[in-house]
């Protein structure tokens, strides 16, 4: 256990995950085991015994968070050992999801002796302050202590001002002839304004990221749109539509007909993201796929992205692994 000492993480934390390493974590069943409280149940969702592996992953609120930050991948690595468990995370994610740990505790705590709760946002937002804090304090530090891997942390784009931010993004699955597509409006605070979802014949993957791209835009314009920033996480559909059009293309088609959407009366600016940072677009063209051949126009978002959008506006970013 001298590795732990090691971390690249505060005191307090190490001792932390000693803690959890030994399953000496005052939890409620620990503390029932040793005659402390009489209640084990968690304090939060009143479902479970409130055991390490509860607090920090079956807990409804705990598996929240873990979704949001897009980890729950961490969560299928717990095979029952709290040693490999931790080892592992280091090895694939460095520090992360320890300090994701080290928030769940404090929320569960807070909740017990303060009578408060984090919201989830809030929780986000520690997450990633804790982390780019200890990056930091640690960035000059001996050859003893696990370097970070250089996480790269993704937010959600916005447009600025009265301009609209497109997001658009598809879902592509050889064994199917259907794709899934799926895009959402905001305003420059990242306020859902539409959007839509549906699925649609095609062939190829970068295929549907165009048609996806050319829907949006049609949408926008027949709801009189006047400055969009169409993002998409495809770095060569967005490639294609930014660039002069081979008339050799295969898909020269479709980049025609979002060039004539172009030269119309509005303004038009295209910029990539990373898939992390477009996550509302992907809900929808999964969501999309299940639906057949038909593409609905959305007022609200369904709730399966209501989560996602709030996220998104929170700021909260995502590591991308």
């Amino acid at each position: 256990w001298q590795w732990i000492w090691r971390l690249p993480l505060s005191e307090s934390i190490r001792f932390f995950l000693w803690q959890v390493g030994h399953e000496a974590l005052p939890t409620s069943a620990f503390l029932v085991q040793r005659h402390v409280i009489h209640d084990r149940l968690c304090s939060r969702c009143r479902n479970e015994v409130e055991s390490v592996a509860h607090v920090f992953f079956r807990c409804e609120h705990s598996a929240r968070l873990w979704r949001l930050l897009h980890m729950e991948e961490a969560v299928c690595w717990w095979l029952g050992s709290w040693q490999q468990w931790l080892k592992l995370c280091l090895q694939r994610c460095h520090i992360l999801p320890l300090i994701v740990c080290w928030v769940l505790w404090k929320m569960r705590n807070e909740r017990i002796f303060n009578g408060g709760d984090f919201s989830m946002w809030e929780a986000l937002r520690q997450v990633h302050a804790l982390h780019a804090t200890m990056v930091r304090a640690f960035a000059v530090a001996d050859d003893n202590i696990p370097h970070d891997m250089g996480l790269t942390w993704v937010s959600c784009i916005f447009a600025e001002g009265l301009q609209t931010s497109l997001h658009v993004d598809a879902s592509f699955n050889t064994t199917s002839s259907y794709a899934g597509i799926g895009g959402l409006a905001r305003d420059s605070n990242g306020r859902w304004l539409w959007g839509f979802y549906g699925a649609i014949e095609a062939v190829d993957a970068l295929q549907v990221e165009l048609l996806t791209i050319l829907h949006g835009l049609r949408t926008a314009w027949n709801r009189r749109t006047q400055s969009v920033l169409c993002i998409s996480d495809s770095t060569v559909a967005v490639e294609l539509v930014m660039h002069d059009i081979l008339s050799t293309n295969r898909f020269a088609t479709t980049l025609y007909s979002i060039q004539e959407l172009v030269h119309r009366r509005w303004t038009i600016h295209y910029e990539h993201s990373f898939r992390e940072g477009n996550m509302c677009a992907d809900l929808l063209a999964r969501l999309g796929q299940t639906l057949g051949l038909e593409v609905e126009e959305l007022v609200s978002p369904p709730p399966e992205v209501e989560s996602q959008v709030l996220a998104d506006i929170a700021g909260g970013p995502i590591v991308r692994l």
